[in-house]
C-alpha cells in the first residue's frame, strides 16, 4: 500500500481541521474551537485509483513550519477573508519542492477575495465549502492526481519506479 503525508495549514478558523473530518466522514461542526499545536490523523482511502495509507496533518500557520517532510501541502484560506488570503500567498512563497495546492474555503460566504487574485496564485487552486460539504471529495481526486504529476528524485511518487526510463505504469509524463 502506498503512503502520503498531506500537511493541512493555514490561519485559525479557516476550516482546516473540518476539511480533514469532512473527508473522513464527519458532519459539520458549527462550534468552533482553534486548533492548539498540531493535529495528526491517520486513514486508509483512495488517491487516484490507488489504495493509500493517509497521515493528515492538521498545522496552525505560523512562520516556522517546517513542510520538507510532507507529500503534498494544502495552504488553506477563507474566501469570506482577505487576510487570511494573504497570509495564505505569504506562505506559499516561502514553499519549495513539495506541490502545493491552495484551497479557497466558505465559498458560500460573500466572497473577499477577487477572480483576479485567484488566478495570480501561479498553483493548483480549488473552492469549496466545508459547511455544505461541497466539493471535499473532488478536492482529494486533485490531491491524488498532484501526487502522481510530483516525482521524488525522478521516481513516480505512487509506484517509486523511474519515470525516465518508462517503467512507471501510473504517471502522467507531459
Amino acid at each position: 500500500m502506498h503512503s502520503a503525508n498531506i500537511m493541512v495549514l493555514g490561519a485559525d478558523g479557516v476550516g482546516k481541521t473540518t476539511i480533514i473530518h469532512r473527508y473522513l466522514g464527519s458532519s459539520f461542526d458549527a462550534d468552533y474551537s482553534p486548533t492548539n499545536g498540531i493535529k495528526v490523523f491517520i486513514d486508509e482511502g483512495t488517491l487516484a485509483g490507488y489504495d493509500v495509507f493517509l497521515t493528515l496533518s492538521d498545522v496552525p500557520y505560523n512562520k516556522t513550519v517546517k513542510v520538507e517532510n510532507a507529500d503534498i501541502v494544502l495552504i488553506v484560506f477563507s474566501l469570506a477573508d482577505q487576510d487570511s488570503f494573504i497570509s495564505a500567498k505569504e506562505f506559499l512563497e516561502t514553499i519549495e519542492d513539495v506541490p502545493v495546492i491552495m484551497v479557497g474555503n466558505k465559498s458560500d460566504l460573500p466572497n473577499k477575495v477577487s477572480a483576479s487574485e485567484l488566478d495570480s496564485l501561479g498553483v493548483p487552486l480549488i473552492t469549496i465549502t466545508t459547511k455544505r460539504d461541497y466539493d471535499i471529495h473532488l478536492l482529494f481526486d486533485m490531491i491524488g492526481t498532484e501526487l502522481i504529476r510530483h516525482r521524488h528524485n525522478g521516481k513516480c511518487f505512487m509506484c517509486q519506479f523511474c519515470w525516465h526510463c518508462g517503467d512507471c505504469k501510473c504517471c502522467i509524463t507531459n
